[in-house]
């Protein structure tokens, strides 16, 4: 018979022989569901395995970084230590101050050796342990997964999956710098030692200077004086209240202003000649000390100190060193059988007297005194010497603060060369320690752990599903059961920039910063080498910022009492030197595991046991039925890696432990342990699985490949 169709429609046979067969492959693709719905259990079973099997390698890589935080910041600490300890050396007298802040930088610098040792060998043991405890997680997700119906058995395989050498920095590499540092404390201590004796005797000349200055008010004192004998205006006239605040500068003002300002109020105080005469040698005096005195200066910089106070003559024989001696400005003629010079033209002697001489031609040439003003060398001579010679004179107190000048130039010029060789041994070993950070930032704890670069995760379901649905038929027969059935999958780590990363380290530095800070445990200045260590290590994530906030804090401890501006010079230059390091923040993000092609985990692998896999999945993509030979070979290569180091596994593993106070507490201990639910029997259960994933191959009687 034959079927035709047309526009006009189709045959009744033809139309049957459609129906049956849309109904055949509906039934056929609704059994084929089935069987593939059955199956795909495993393979999410799989995923989340693998998800899991990676779990314990980011908690690896949060002990990897609280290592690298508890090193470094030792180190930086070390070295924040000793520049501490170096620039307290700078202060006069404070020798067991350094040493305590030097001997704490020496044990930072001990504790991070031992710290690191113990790092190294402990983040190898675990990096061996990996992959027995990422198998050992996946088995128990999938018996977590498992029920009454189902049984799921996984092994899991990291890439890479051999450990790797852990760097760390070199024990010892701060030896130098330390030992450097021990060694310069003697020589800067005493060399700052001879430049504070210097200095104490420089202040004293100015506190003595201040007294005489204003620091006796309201007795006497060139201040009061300059108010009570000349009404000098405030202005030019100050009063301090502290000599850390006075400088000889204002003496010197004050003294400047005080002479025009005398001569300008200057009367006599009767209208006797004698007192017009002393009045008027008093001007003459006042005129050439206001001249004199206004050629001082005082210069005071980073350079030191440069001051010229002039002197006043005190009597006749020093006036006579003075141009008032040779000054041409007395009036003379003949008196009797002779000349007499006189004080001042308004003399009733002097009337008439044309000429004018000096005190030095009146005693070369013999002049007779006057009888009405009674003028001699020793009348200008007289004028300044009671003023010079008792308290209430402002003479008196000048001169002080003149000859104190001096004392005080003469004393920090004394001081300078020590004061030089201080610094320049400070700065020797701060350049150390700059070095020694620059050396402790580059030096850093990293290691490529097993499964760095993802996991392999074959699982396997045991149960005997049925995979009949009633949708069973010629095409499509009832397959019965559906066996046991296997797939792979891969999982990778990336980065979580969540924050909560560096919640999780900084939780854990914060236990490991709060054992070594036992109260009682260290004294005094000792303790600021320890804050600083917390400092640093609560600041790691900061990177710059907070090694230079840790190091801020400690300076701002430091004792600074007595200091002649070398230890605040040298804290500066630590600064510089910590500025310096340039520190990058820690990478803190926590590490979460995503789904990946297993090829691309494969591929990035390694071992003998991934290229058994890449060869595996090749083999199967060109001959599925043949894919059982393929996956023996692999389990055996995976059975081989995730028993290998089973008992140093369990119980767990102690990274490395940190104790840098002796007696503070109990050591901080970084470690990594087994999944709770994985700890006991945990051999026995991953032999299980293997066992089980060999039977699939004679349970699918080579005829079934593994998905």
């Amino acid at each position: 018979m034959r079927f035709v169709r047309d526009e006009r429609g189709m045959t009744t046979a033809g139309m049957a022989l459609s129906l049956l067969l849309a109904l055949s492959l509906v039934f056929s693709l609704g059994q084929l569901q089935r069987i593939y719905a059955v199956s795909s259990k495993v393979q999410n079973v799989a995923d989340a395995c693998a998800l899991a099997a990676l779990n314990p390698v980011a908690e690896f890589m949060v002990v990897v970084r609280a290592c690298d935080a508890v090193a470094l910041s030792l180190s930086l600490g070390s070295m924040a230590a000793t520049g501490l300890g170096m620039v307290v050396g700078c202060v006069p007298f404070a020798a067991p101050a350094a040493q305590a802040l030097l001997s704490a930088g020496r044990t930072l610098a001990q504790a991070r050796d031992d710290f690191v040792r113990k790092a190294q060998a402990g983040l190898e043991k675990a990096q061996r342990a990996l992959p027995f405890i990422a198998a050992a997680q996946a088995l128990s997700v999938a018996s977590q997964n498992s029920g009454t119906a189902q049984r799921y058995v996984a092994v899991a395989l990291l890439a890479p999956s051999d450990s790797s050498a852990a760097t760390v920095p070199a024990p010892g590499e701060l030896d130098e710098v330390l030992d450097g540092a021990e060694a310069a404390l003697p020589d800067l201590q005493d060399a700052v030692d001879r430049a504070q004796q210097a200095r104490q005797r420089a202040q004293k000349a100015k506190d003595d200077a201040f007294a005489h200055d204003c620091g006796n008010a309201p007795g006497y004192c060139m201040q009061e004086r300059a108010d009570s004998l000349a009404q000098l205006p405030a202005s030019q006239n100050p009063t301090f209240s502290s000599v850390d605040a006075w400088s000889f500068s204002v003496a010197l003002a004050r003294a400047q202003a005080y002479y025009p300002r005398r001569l300008a109020v200057e009367r006599p105080l009767d209208g006797s000649v004698e007192e017009q005469a002393k009045s008027a040698l008093r001007k003459r005096f006042y005129a050439y000390a206001a001249n004199k005195v206004g050629q001082g200066y005082v210069f005071e910089g980073e350079n030191g100190v440069d001051m010229f106070f002039p002197l006043l003559p005190q009597n006749t024989k020093e006036m006579r060193l003075t141009s008032l001696y040779t000054n041409e400005v007395y009036p003379y003629g003949p008196a009797g059988d002779g000349m007499a010079m006189h004080a001042w033209e308004g003399c009733p002697n002097a009337q008439g007297c044309a000429a004018l001489g000096s005190i030095w031609q009146m005693e070369r040439e013999g002049f007779s005194e006057c009888e009405l003003c009674g003028f001699s060398a020793e009348s200008m001579g007289s004028v300044a010497s009671a003023s010079s010679r008792i308290d209430n004179g402002f003479e008196y107190h000048y001169l002080a603060v003149a000859r104190a000048a001096l004392d005080y130039q003469a004393a920090l010029e004394e001081g300078q060369p020590a004061l030089d060789e201080a610094r320049e041994i400070a700065e020797g070993a701060i350049g150390a320690v700059s070095e020694g950070l620059s050396a402790a930032t580059a030096s850093r704890i990293s290691v490529v752990p097993p499964g760095a670069f993802g996991a392999v995760v074959v699982a396997a379901n045991l149960s005997d599903d049925s995979a009949a649905g009633g949708f069973a038929n010629a095409f499509a027969p009832d397959a019965g059961s559906a066996g046991c059935r296997v797939a792979v999958s891969g999982a990778t780590l990336v980065a979580d920039p969540t924050g909560e990363g560096e919640s999780v380290l900084t939780a854990l530095l914060d236990s490991a910063a709060q054992s070594q800070t036992v109260a009682g445990s260290v004294a005094g200045i000792a303790d600021v080498a320890l804050t600083c260590w917390s400092d640093l290590l609560h600041g790691y994530a900061r990177g710059h910022d907070g090694l230079l906030a840790a190091v801020e804090r400690g300076i701002d401890a430091l004792p600074f009492a007595g200091d002649a501006g070398l230890g605040r010079m040298v804290a500066g230059a630590l600064r510089d030197a910590v500025a310096a390091a340039r520190l990058q923040p820690a990478n803190t993000d926590a590490l979460r595991s995503v789904l990946v092609n297993t090829a691309h985990v494969a591929a990035a692998g390694d071992g003998a046991t991934l290229d058994a896999l890449l060869r595996a999945k090749g083999a199967i993509a060109a001959h599925p039925l043949e894919g059982n030979d393929s996956f023996a070979s692999v389990m055996g290569s995976l059975e081989e890696v995730a028993l290998e180091r089973v008992e140093e596994a369990v119980g767990g593993i102690t990274v490395a432990e940190v104790k840098v106070v002796p007696g503070a507490g109990e050591p901080f201990t970084v470690s990594l342990g087994l999944p709770p639910a994985v700890a006991e029997g945990a051999r026995g259960a991953v032999s299980e699985a293997f066992a089980w994933l060999r039977r699939l191959q004679a349970q699918g009687g080579g005829e079934r490949p593994w998905e």
